[in-house]
């Protein structure tokens, strides 16, 4: 049997390191990027559509911001949905006169959507503080098109729309 001849060892230990070092790097990467995708919420990832194919659907009020905040960071937008609440719950004076409330047919997981804030991704090599704390970018990741329900732009007072029941092609990803 015949013996291998190494011209140059430490060239080749050099490379063997090299080859140690970028599988290392490859299963780390790989090893980060699942711990990542596992750390965000089923939830975050849906969109409306996906959600209305979880669940039943039943009728709720919105309270939404119909005042616009001129985008300052940390603050509703125009369009925003506050809260769901109950398709029977009396809402106060200013309520009525500082929001939009509306009825919608939306399932337990569109309701959810709706109140989720937008968050900025940490990356996937971010430290853990990084991860479990992302940096809020909106209020609100899915808003109310005021428009497609007959809302005009200048319009700012709060109102109660009652005698209609909308559907969820009237929210939007912002």
């Amino acid at each position: 049997m015949k013996k291998i001849q190494i011209a140059n060892k430490k060239k080749f230990f050099a490379f063997v390191i090299g080859i140690i070092l970028i599988i290392s790097a490859l299963v780390f990467g790989i090893y980060k990027t699942v711990k990542w995708y596992k750390q965000t919420p089923a939830i975050e990832k849906m969109s409306i559509k996906e959600a209305a194919k979880n669940g039943e659907k039943k009728t709720v009020q919105l309270l939404i911001q119909i005042y616009d905040t001129g985008g300052a960071p940390g603050t509703l937008q125009r369009g925003d949905v506050l809260f769901t609440a109950d398709e029977n719950k009396e809402f106060s004076t200013a309520e009525q006169e500082g929001f939009l409330i509306i009825k919608m047919r939306l399932t337990e997981e569109q309701q959810q959507l709706l109140e989720l804030s937008l968050k900025e991704k940490a990356g996937v090599f971010a430290n853990e503080q990084e991860q479990q704390n992302p940096k809020e970018i909106k209020r609100r990741k899915f808003a109310v098109d005021l428009a497609k329900i007959g809302i005009a732009s200048d319009e700012t007072r709060g109102r109660v729309i009652s005698d209609k029941v909308f559907e969820d092609d009237v929210l939007i990803q912002k």
